[in-house]
Protein backbone atom coordinates (compact mmCIF):
# COMPACT_ATOMS: atom_id res chain seq x y z
CA UNK A 1 0.00 0.00 0.00
CA UNK A 2 1.22 3.37 -1.07
CA UNK A 3 1.60 6.29 1.26
CA UNK A 4 -1.11 7.78 -0.15
CA UNK A 5 -3.65 5.09 -0.10
CA UNK A 6 -2.77 4.41 3.75
CA UNK A 7 -3.19 7.99 4.10
CA UNK A 8 -6.58 7.93 2.62
CA UNK A 9 -7.99 4.87 4.17
CA UNK A 10 -7.08 5.89 7.49
CA UNK A 11 -8.74 9.38 7.45
CA UNK A 12 -11.48 7.18 5.50
CA UNK A 13 -11.91 4.63 8.58
CA UNK A 14 -11.89 7.66 10.84
CA UNK A 15 -14.64 9.60 8.72
CA UNK A 16 -16.53 6.54 8.92
CA UNK A 17 -16.42 5.85 12.71
CA UNK A 18 -16.89 9.39 13.31
CA UNK A 19 -20.44 9.23 10.74
CA UNK A 20 -21.26 6.53 13.06
CA UNK A 21 -20.94 8.01 16.64
CA UNK A 22 -22.81 11.01 14.95
CA UNK A 23 -25.56 8.61 14.98
CA UNK A 24 -25.32 8.08 18.50
CA UNK A 25 -28.35 8.32 21.35
CA UNK A 26 -29.04 8.64 24.65
CA UNK A 27 -27.64 5.40 25.92
CA UNK A 28 -25.61 4.47 22.59
CA UNK A 29 -22.68 4.07 25.27
CA UNK A 30 -23.83 1.29 26.84
CA UNK A 31 -23.02 -1.13 24.51
CA UNK A 32 -19.89 -2.83 23.54
CA UNK A 33 -20.16 -1.99 19.89
CA UNK A 34 -19.46 1.81 21.13
CA UNK A 35 -16.16 0.54 22.56
CA UNK A 36 -15.11 -0.51 19.13
CA UNK A 37 -15.96 2.34 17.14
CA UNK A 38 -14.76 4.70 20.10
CA UNK A 39 -11.19 2.15 19.46
CA UNK A 40 -11.38 2.34 15.57
CA UNK A 41 -12.11 6.22 15.31
CA UNK A 42 -9.22 7.10 17.71
CA UNK A 43 -6.96 4.64 15.87
CA UNK A 44 -7.66 6.46 12.47
CA UNK A 45 -6.85 9.55 13.81
CA UNK A 46 -4.12 8.75 15.64
CA UNK A 47 -2.63 6.92 12.35
CA UNK A 48 -3.54 9.30 10.34
CA UNK A 49 -0.68 11.87 12.06
CA UNK A 50 2.76 10.02 10.83
CA UNK A 51 1.99 10.42 6.91
CA UNK A 52 1.47 14.11 7.09
CA UNK A 53 4.51 14.60 9.09
CA UNK A 54 6.28 12.04 6.48
CA UNK A 55 4.76 14.15 3.57
CA UNK A 56 5.96 17.03 4.96
CA UNK A 57 9.65 16.14 5.68
CA UNK A 58 9.60 14.56 2.25
CA UNK A 59 9.14 18.26 0.59
CA UNK A 60 11.61 19.67 3.15
CA UNK A 61 15.41 20.38 2.54
CA UNK A 62 17.20 18.29 4.61
CA UNK A 63 18.60 21.21 6.70
CA UNK A 64 15.44 22.15 7.08
CA UNK A 65 13.71 19.41 8.33
CA UNK A 66 12.97 20.59 12.52
CA UNK A 67 11.47 23.76 11.03
CA UNK A 68 8.92 21.52 8.66
CA UNK A 69 8.11 19.30 11.39
CA UNK A 70 7.29 22.09 13.81
CA UNK A 71 5.46 23.84 11.28
CA UNK A 72 2.88 20.67 11.18
CA UNK A 73 3.00 20.41 14.55
CA UNK A 74 1.49 24.22 14.87
CA UNK A 75 -0.72 24.04 11.98
CA UNK A 76 -2.22 20.62 13.48
CA UNK A 77 -2.58 22.28 16.89
CA UNK A 78 -4.27 25.60 15.30
CA UNK A 79 -6.22 23.54 12.95
CA UNK A 80 -7.41 21.83 16.69
CA UNK A 81 -8.25 24.60 18.38
CA UNK A 82 -9.85 26.00 15.36
CA UNK A 83 -11.87 22.92 14.66
CA UNK A 84 -13.18 22.57 17.66
CA UNK A 85 -13.90 25.81 18.50
CA UNK A 86 -15.90 26.00 15.03
CA UNK A 87 -18.11 22.61 15.59
CA UNK A 88 -18.69 23.42 19.26
CA UNK A 89 -20.48 27.02 18.04
CA UNK A 90 -22.16 25.04 15.63
CA UNK A 91 -23.25 22.21 18.19
CA UNK A 92 -24.47 24.99 20.78
CA UNK A 93 -26.21 27.05 18.19
CA UNK A 94 -28.19 23.62 17.34
CA UNK A 95 -28.80 22.92 21.14
CA UNK A 96 -30.15 26.80 22.10
CA UNK A 97 -32.59 26.46 18.68
CA UNK A 98 -33.84 23.58 20.76
CA UNK A 99 -33.92 24.55 24.02
CA UNK A 100 -35.67 27.90 22.89
CA UNK A 101 -38.70 25.81 21.80
CA UNK A 102 -38.87 23.59 24.93
CA UNK A 103 -42.26 24.11 26.47
CA UNK A 104 -40.39 23.23 30.08
CA UNK A 105 -37.04 24.46 29.90
CA UNK A 106 -36.06 23.62 33.57
CA UNK A 107 -37.14 19.55 32.02
CA UNK A 108 -33.68 17.51 32.65
CA UNK A 109 -34.69 14.53 30.28
CA UNK A 110 -35.49 17.22 27.53
CA UNK A 111 -32.33 19.30 28.38
CA UNK A 112 -30.11 15.86 28.08
CA UNK A 113 -31.53 15.18 24.41
CA UNK A 114 -30.66 18.74 23.30
CA UNK A 115 -27.50 18.22 24.80
CA UNK A 116 -26.94 14.66 22.63
CA UNK A 117 -28.12 16.27 19.61
CA UNK A 118 -25.27 18.87 20.18
CA UNK A 119 -22.87 16.08 20.17
CA UNK A 120 -24.18 14.91 17.07
CA UNK A 121 -23.47 18.33 15.22
CA UNK A 122 -19.86 17.91 16.01
CA UNK A 123 -19.36 14.15 15.20
CA UNK A 124 -21.01 15.44 12.01
CA UNK A 125 -18.52 17.97 11.50
CA UNK A 126 -15.27 16.06 12.47
CA UNK A 127 -17.02 13.58 9.99
CA UNK A 128 -16.82 15.89 7.06
CA UNK A 129 -13.41 16.92 7.86
CA UNK A 130 -12.04 14.23 8.18
CA UNK A 131 -13.85 13.02 4.52
CA UNK A 132 -12.29 16.34 3.27
CA UNK A 133 -8.94 15.65 4.72
CA UNK A 134 -8.98 12.02 2.81
CA UNK A 135 -9.92 13.37 -0.50
CA UNK A 136 -6.90 16.21 0.19
CA UNK A 137 -4.72 13.40 0.42
CA UNK A 138 -5.84 11.19 -2.45
CA UNK A 139 -5.76 14.60 -4.73
CA UNK A 140 -2.16 14.88 -3.13
CA UNK A 141 -0.94 11.27 -4.33
CA UNK A 142 -2.18 11.26 -7.40
CA UNK A 143 -0.46 15.22 -8.25
CA UNK A 144 2.45 13.50 -6.58
CA UNK A 145 2.42 10.48 -8.90
CA UNK A 146 2.05 12.85 -12.21
CA UNK A 147 5.16 14.82 -11.32
CA UNK A 148 4.09 17.87 -9.85
CA UNK A 149 5.42 18.78 -6.45
CA UNK A 150 4.10 21.43 -4.49
CA UNK A 151 6.99 23.60 -2.76
CA UNK A 152 5.28 24.45 0.69
CA UNK A 153 7.72 22.88 2.56
CA UNK A 154 10.45 23.84 0.29
CA UNK A 155 12.52 26.48 2.91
Amino acid sequence: MTEERGAVSILALAAVGLAVMATWGRGSLDHASSTVVLAITGLGIGLALAPVNDAALAEAAHDAHGTASALVVVARMVGMVVGVALLTAIGLHQYYGVVATLPDPTDTDALKGAAVLQVAWVFRGAAIAAALGALASLALGLRRRTGEHATTFGL
